[in-house]
C-alpha cells in the first residue's frame, strides 16, 4: 500500500492544485479497490488504504497543509477538504487513528508574502479598535488579559473634525502615548493545541465532541465584533486584521518608533506562546 502512495517531496504547497491532485488520486484508489474486488476481500482492501492514507495524511499532509494554509498560499475551503476526508478515514476505520505516527515536524520553506501596510495620516485609525493610554496603565498594564473586558466602551459617534483639530492630531502624535491590548483566547490551559485550521474544518462533524474538551472563542480589542468564534469562517486571518489596524493605530497617533517596535516584540511573544508554529 504504501507504494501507492505519492513521495511528499514532489507536491507542491505554495498553492491549491496538489489538494485536488490528491483528492482526485485518493478517490480514484478507492473507487479501483471497490470495482476490481469482491466479498470480505473488498472490505480488507479497503481498511488497508484507508489506514495508509489517513496515516499519510496525518504525519505529512495535514501539518504541510495548515502551514501553507496560514502562510496564505491556500484557500480555507480547498484545505478543508483533506481535513473532512482525514476525518472520514477515521470514522470508517473507528480507530480514531490508534497506531499512526505523530505529524511531522519536518516543514519545507514555504514563501509567504509580507503584510502591506498604508500608513495613515491621522488617528482616525484607531476609531474602530480599543485603545488605552499608558500613562493611565503605567507599569501593571496587563497586556495578556483584556483590559477592555472589565470596562466596555461603546465607539464614538463620528463627528466631522474641524481643520483645526486635525492640525492638532498632527503636533499631538508625538506626544500621545497609547496601549493597545493583546488578543486572548478563552482556554489558557491548552493555550498551544488546536489553535490552528481544525476548529472551522470540524465544526460540522465532530462541533460537540471538540467543545467538550477545549473552547474555541478569540477575543480582540475592536469596539465591534469583539468576540469571535473560531468555529465561524468570519474568523479567518482575524489576527492579521488585528495586526493591521494595531500598527496603523499606533503609527498615526506617536512618530516614536519604540511603541511600534514593543508592540511587535509583544505581539510576537504572545503568538509563540499561544498560537505556536508546531501546534499549526
Amino acid at each position: 500500500m504504501l507504494a501507492l502512495i505519492p513521495q511528499v517531496k514532489v507536491l507542491n504547497y505554495e498553492n491549491d492544485r496538489y489538494i485536488a491532485l490528491l483528492m482526485d488520486y485518493f478517490h480514484l484508489c478507492l473507487e479501483s479497490v471497490r470495482k476490481l474486488s469482491i466479498g470480505k476481500t473488498k472490505h480488507l482492501m479497503l481498511k488497508a488504504l484507508a489506514d495508509t492514507m489517513g496515516g499519510y495524511l496525518q504525519v505529512y499532509i495535514l501539518p504541510l497543509t495548515r502551514h501553507s494554509y496560514y502562510a496564505g498560499n491556500i484557500k480555507y475551503r480547498n484545505a478543508r477538504k483533506l481535513f473532512e476526508l482525514y476525518e472520514q478515514l477515521k470514522l470508517f476505520l473507528r480507530s480514531n487513528g490508534a497506531g499512526w505516527l505523530n505529524p511531522s515536524k519536518e516543514i519545507k520553506r514555504t514563501k509567504i508574502s509580507p503584510i502591506v501596510i498604508t500608513l495613515p495620516r491621522t488617528s482616525i485609525a484607531c476609531d474602530g479598535i480599543i485603545t488605552y493610554s499608558a500613562s493611565s496603565i503605567g507599569n501593571k498594564r496587563e497586556m495578556k488579559r483584556f483590559a477592555f473586558k472589565q470596562k466596555k466602551r461603546r465607539a464614538p459617534r463620528h463627528k466631522t473634525k474641524s481643520t483645526s483639530s486635525r492640525h492638532k492630531d498632527e503636533s499631538d502624535r508625538s506626544e500621545e502615548s497609547i496601549v493597545i491590548p493583546l488578543p486572548f483566547l478563552d482556554d489558557d490551559t491548552q493555550p498551544n493545541r488546536y489553535r490552528s485550521i481544525e476548529p472551522l474544518l470540524f465544526q460540522r462533524q465532530h462541533k460537540h465532541e471538540i467543545k467538550a474538551k477545549f473552547f474555541f472563542s478569540i477575543a480582540l480589542p475592536f469596539k465591534k465584533n469583539t468576540l469571535q468564534s473560531l468555529y465561524s469562517e468570519r474568523s479567518i486571518f482575524a489576527l492579521v486584521k488585528y495586526y493591521i489596524a494595531s500598527v496603523k493605530c499606533i503609527v498615526s497617533k506617536s512618530k516614536a518608533k519604540t511603541e511600534l517596535e514593543t508592540f511587535n516584540q509583544e505581539f510576537y511573544n504572545w503568538l509563540q506562546q499561544s498560537v505556536r508554529c508546531e501546534s499549526l
